[in-house]
């Protein structure tokens, strides 16, 4: 039954509004989804404690971020990524918040 379960390989994209307060421009963000399994690391994660959480998250960002604005999330990048804007996109690979959907396609939902 497609569309039920999530395909490991596809790409999605979503823009996240700029932010000028926080400095950071609109961002086209294209990632992958990632599996339930990787939420309740996530969950987990946070009962270790804030660097736990920190080290789980930059690990996602780097593994399922293919580009922000074209570019790839390095390692040294994953940990200064704004707050607001890693909130965001950590919601989108976790399945909490959703791709931008064309229109013709959201019509057909």
């Amino acid at each position: 039954m497609s569309g039920l379960y999530i395909e490991e390989d596809k790409v999605c994209t979503k823009t996240i509004p700029a932010e000028p307060g926080f400095g950071y421009p609109s961002v086209k963000v294209e990632y992958r989804q990632a599996l339930a399994r990787v939420r309740v690391e996530h969950q987990h994660a946070a009962k270790q404690g804030a660097e736990a959480v920190i080290a789980v998250e930059s690990r996602l960002l780097v593994k399922y971020v293919v580009g922000m604005n074209g570019e790839k999330v390095t390692t040294a990048q994953a940990d200064r990524v704004w707050p607001n804007l890693r909130d965001k996109v950590l919601n989108l690979i976790l399945g909490f918040a959703g791709p931008d959907v064309p229109e013709e396609e959201a019509s057909t939902l």
